[in-house]
């Protein structure tokens, strides 16, 4: 059986959770939920700056963007959905691609 792969978080809230496995559609109800109760504050739904992509694939821009991401309130629901999926494109939980895919992560220090 092959698994789908993650979407990016942008596509992931049209998708809805019907590619998700059964034990995943708690946590992404709850990523959504954190997100539906502080739109305007989720930066990779309401970008402050047009230019600002969490899908591009420059370095400098995933930096900018995981900056901002690391201060979103739902940063805790968005790592406990994406720690899986390091794979995921773009910028999830405030982290960047070469982040993931080196194995490092961020703390709340950090933010």
């Amino acid at each position: 059986m092959t698994t789908k792969p993650t979407p990016d978080p942008i596509s992931l809230r049209r998708l809805g959770p019907s590619h998700l496995s059964p034990a995943r559609t708690p946590i992404y109800a709850a990523l959504l939920r954190a997100i539906d109760d502080n739109p305007d504050r989720v930066p990779c739904i309401n970008p402050p700056s047009p230019g600002l992509d969490w899908l591009d694939p420059r370095q400098r821009i995933q930096d900018a963007a995981a900056r901002l991401c690391r201060r979103c309130p739902a940063l805790e629901q968005c790592a406990a959905f994406y720690e899986p999926y390091p794979a995921a494109p773009g910028v999830v939980y405030g982290t960047t691609e070469r982040q993931r895919t080196k194995g490092i992560t961020t703390t709340k220090a950090e933010r």
